[in-house]
Parts: C-alpha cells; sequence; structure tokens
C-alpha cells in the first residue's frame, strides 16, 4: 500500500453532502475567481467604473470644474475593498488547511466539511446580513438628507442619475461591510473548530499550527485598516463621531479575531506543556532523591552518574519551559499590532503638532 504524508485522507468534493448552499457572495467571488489574471484587477476596475460614472455624472450637472467628494470616492473603494477582503481572506484560508494538513488527525469527510466550511458562507445568513447592510444604508441615506450626518464637499442628489448613484453605493458599502464582518466570524469560528477538533498537538513540530496565524493576523488587520481611510476626509460633528466609533469597534473586533480562534489550540499546547514540565519535575525530584541517598552511603561514583541526570533534568526544563503555546511564529504578533496601530498613532501625533504649531 502506497504511504501517505498525512494523517488523513481528503474526500473527493463530489462525495461530500454539503451542509448548505452557497451564498450569493461566494458564487459572485467565485466568478472573479474564474476571469483571467489576478482577482483583485477586477475589484480594482469595478472601484474605477463606479468612480468614471459618477465623474461624468457630476460634470454633465455642473461641467468644469467637477466638483467631486473625497467621501463618494472612499464610499466606492469601501465597498468593493470590503468585497475584494472575503475573497482575499478565503483564498488565504484554503492555503492555510493546506499547509494545516500535515497536523490533522481526524475522518476524511469531517475535514471536508470544515474545509467546505472555512470558505463558504450559507445562503440563508448571507441574505440576512444583506437585508441588515440594506437597512443600515437607509439609516445612513435618511441621516444625510436630514442634515444629521454632514459629509464635506458632499452635495448628493442633485440630479436623478448622481442619485441612482449615490444610493447604490451606499448600500453596496453596508451590505458589503456587513457580510464581510459576518464572514470574519463565521470563517474564524471554523478555525477554532479545526484547531480544537481536528490537531494532533505536537509541542515540537508546530509548524503546522501556524498556518491560520496568518489568517487571523491579516484579518484583523483587514477589519482596521480601512477605517483609518475615513479620516483624511475631514469630517466633522456626527459624521466624525461615526467613524471614531467605527475605529474603536473595529480594533476591539481586531484583537478578538486575533486572538479568539487560536486561544483554543493555545489551550491544548498549554496543556501539553503543563504535562512535560510536571514529567521533568519529577524527574529531578527523584535525581535530587537518589543524588541525597548516595551522599548519604559516601557513593562517590554513583554521585558522579546522579549529578549529570540532575543537569540533565535542568536541561529539560529549561528546554520545556522555552516552548511557545501561542501558535504563531516570531513577529507574527509584533507585526500586526504595527499595521494595526501605527496608522492611529501618526494621526493622533499630526493632530497634537496641527494644535500647537498650526495656522
Amino acid at each position: 500500500m502506497e504511504q501517505t504524508t498525512t494523517n488523513v485522507e481528503v474526500a473527493p468534493r463530489d462525495h461530500v453532502i454539503l451542509p448548505y448552499s452557497p451564498s450569493w457572495v461566494d458564487r459572485l467571488t467565485a466568478s472573479v475567481e474564474r476571469l483571467p489574471g489576478p482577482a483583485w484587477l477586477y475589484y480594482l476596475a469595478a472601484m474605477a467604473l463606479f468612480s468614471v460614472a459618477y465623474f461624468l455624472v457630476k460634470w454633465w450637472e455642473s461641467g468644469l470644474p467637477v466638483l467631486f467628494s473625497r467621501t463618494i470616492l472612499l464610499t466606492i473603494i469601501s465597498a468593493f475593498g470590503y468585497l475584494g477582503t472575503i475573497h482575499y481572506l478565503d483564498k488565504i484560508a484554503s492555503d492555510a488547511m493546506a499547509r494545516f494538513r500535515p497536523a490533522i488527525e481526524a475522518p476524511a469527510r469531517r475535514v471536508a466539511d470544515l474545509e467546505y466550511r472555512l470558505t463558504t458562507m450559507p445562503a440563508r445568513m448571507v441574505w440576512l446580513m444583506t437585508l441588515l447592510g440594506a437597512l443600515a444604508g437607509t439609516l445612513v441615506l435618511a441621516g444625510t438628507v436630514s442634515g444629521v450626518l454632514v459629509y464635506p464637499g458632499f452635495h448628493g442628489f442633485a440630479s436623478m442619475p448622481a442619485a441612482v448613484l449615490e444610493v447604490s453605493v451606499v448600500f453596496l458599502v453596508w451590505i458589503f461591510f456587513i457580510t464581510c464582518a459576518y464572514h470574519t466570524v463565521h470563517q474564524l469560528h471554523t478555525v477554532n473548530i479545526i484547531y480544537t477538533e481536528l490537531t494532533k498537538v505536537d509541542l515540537f513540530n508546530q509548524g503546522p499550527l501556524h498556518a491560520f496565524a496568518r489568517l487571523a493576523a491579516y484579518t484583523a488587520i483587514a477589519l482596521t485598516i480601512p477605517q483609518y481611510l475615513w479620516f483624511t476626509a475631514g469630517l466633522t460633528a456626527a459624521a466624525f463621531g461615526v467613524a471614531l466609533g467605527f475605529l474603536c469597534v473595529a480594533i476591539i473586533l481586531g484583537a478578538i479575531t486575533f486572538f479568539w480562534p487560536l486561544y483554543g489550540i493555545h489551550r491544548l499546547l498549554a496543556a501539553k506543556k503543563d504535562k512535560l514540565q510536571c514529567e521533568a519535575s519529577r524527574r529531578q525530584e527523584k535525581s535530587l532523591q537518589l543524588f541525597a541517598q548516595a551522599f548519604d552511603k559516601e557513593e562517590m561514583a554513583a554521585m558522579g552518574a546522579i549529578g549529570d541526570a540532575i543537569r540533565n533534568a535542568e536541561n529539560e526544563q529549561q528546554i520545556v519551559a522555552a516552548i511557545p503555546t501561542w501558535p504563531w511564529p516570531p513577529g507574527l504578533l509584533r507585526g500586526a499590532m504595527t499595521a494595526v496601530f501605527l496608522p492611529l498613532i501618526i494621526w493622533a501625533a499630526t493632530r497634537i503638532l496641527e494644535r500647537f504649531f498650526g495656522p
């Protein structure tokens, strides 16, 4: 029989009963993936298409110079950015699952089921997220029309073509934002199940366990970084409060999404490490007892051999104590924290300098 290097054989997708139908967002990203060329090019093209269409409408309304709001441009970028984020994180998750296979110890059908869940959202839940996004977009449009939310340079609904584009973009950004938030919860919950249910824990071979740490870090960054873009739009009053609130929520969610899916395997690694430490401590205690007995009997030759055993036990304890129990490679946590907090520090420092040295 042919030998394999993994502990599980992947069941063919045709023989797996899918737990649910894929969502319309998954069908859309799958269609983009099948197109020739890199996927990011199509999301960039969608941003450009909407931006150019809005520019032409504003040109038709008022002529040159065109009064083009930075707010609507950020909304267009954010909308397709969230959709692209879902697509990109699914690709990272799929790659992570492939690297994680050497640590899997589970039936093939269960592995295939969780692999499907990892990169596919339930259709019904995404329709619910779509409804919630449309509701949120309606509230934002109502706040903009009533004057509660004021965005600098934005003079919306000046004509029917402009109104159609503006309403469409607002609905898209909220639908994709809420869907992206649900995608994060769904995907990282699946990662937590994979870590705690399928994993063969090996303290001395943690390479495969690092596979999903990159996914968790990129998810945390993807949730946070887009929020900083809105601080370049010169928002004031209620609009600035909404942007600041979103940033605070994004930072908290970013921290949760980084640590939560990795906590389950951390507990398993910590438990196994504690077991090894207890065994090493017992060996050291026994060596010390034997050394004391040999000392009392003045057995000098035995004391030398037992002394070597004591030093070996001490080395064992030091080696086990140095084993990490959080499944991420060196530098990943520091890099993720830098990516999340450095823009905030720069923005705060800039505001402070403007207050003291500005005009």
